[in-house]
């Protein structure tokens, strides 16, 4: 009961759930004391999950590694990584999970660098599909050119996306933007029909990485058919970064009457980048 409503986002009922197991006198196992923690990240109860985790200590599931684990996604999740780091170090026994956590908690801060020295730091674990699109993703954010290639090149040898089990549109946009920052710009382009035959309904960041393939490859009429797909297939509404990219787009064709014209009618207001 508490793992379905821990599934469902439904903290009230979690909460009622598992002072009901205490008054029947039951104590939670490993899976239970999972539960109420997934429960408290969904609600971002700070405190609760923090109580949890004492009544585990008491249980004597403080050196479990799947709670630990959970409890360093959810430190990171909530961007204390001094907490996460601590409770990282004391770890006896790391998985590839426990990297990615801390991984995944300093690429969402845009520190690359100690993203990237703890991914050098993965000896003895494999890094999966979850940690190379985490890394791909601060790189794109960043702008970290040099090592986003070197995690593109890491990720196409070692074919991780292939054997990815599940996908995500996190996943494919990530990968997509890991083929333009790298240069190969046919292949991002060709990982969009993909995407969707998958199943898969791009965002707003998706588009992003598609129109910058575009407009780095110079594929004005390509770059001006996803702008206009953007909005009348999926109505997203276009960001400053969108049609900043058109406008680069259309500045690099020479094309700069037209460029003025849309900066002068974009749906958003221009910035000096712009």
């Amino acid at each position: 009961m508490i793992a379905g409503y821990a599934h469902q986002e439904r903290f009230v009922e979690v909460i009622d759930c598992f002072l009901q197991m205490y008054h029947d006198g039951m104590r939670p196992d490993v899976s239970t004391i999972l539960s109420l923690l997934t429960s408290c990240a969904h609600s971002k109860a700070i405190l609760q999950w923090k109580l949890f985790y004492s009544r585990g200590i008491r249980e004597g599931y403080d050196s479990n590694v799947l709670v630990i684990n959970t409890l360093i996604a959810m430190y990171s999740k909530c961007g204390d990584l001094v907490s996460a780091q601590l409770l990282f170090d004391t770890m006896p026994n790391r998985t590839c999970v426990s990297w990615t956590a801390m991984i995944d908690g300093y690429a969402k801060v845009g520190d690359v660098d100690k993203a990237m020295n703890l991914f050098s730091a993965m000896s003895d674990e494999k890094p999966d599909a979850v940690t190379v699109v985490a890394m791909l993703s601060a790189c794109s954010q960043t702008g970290t050119i040099e090592i986003g290639q070197w995690m593109h090149k890491y990720a196409c040898d070692s074919r991780i996306f292939d054997i990815m089990h599940e996908r995500t549109v996190v996943s494919w946009t990530t990968i997509i933007g890991g083929y333009s920052m790298n240069g190969e710009f046919e292949g991002a382009l060709t990982l969009f029909p993909q995407m969707m035959k998958s199943g898969y309904k791009p965002n707003h960041l998706t588009l992003l990485a598609i129109l910058q393939a575009c407009t780095h490859a110079g594929f004005l009429e390509k770059g001006w058919g996803y702008f206009n797909f953007m909005i009348k297939v999926y109505q997203i509404r276009p960001t400053l970064e969108h049609c900043a990219c058109m406008a680069d787009l259309l500045g690099r064709k020479g094309k700069l009457k037209e460029a003025f014209k849309f900066i002068q009618n974009m749906p958003v207001k221009p910035d000096a980048g712009v």
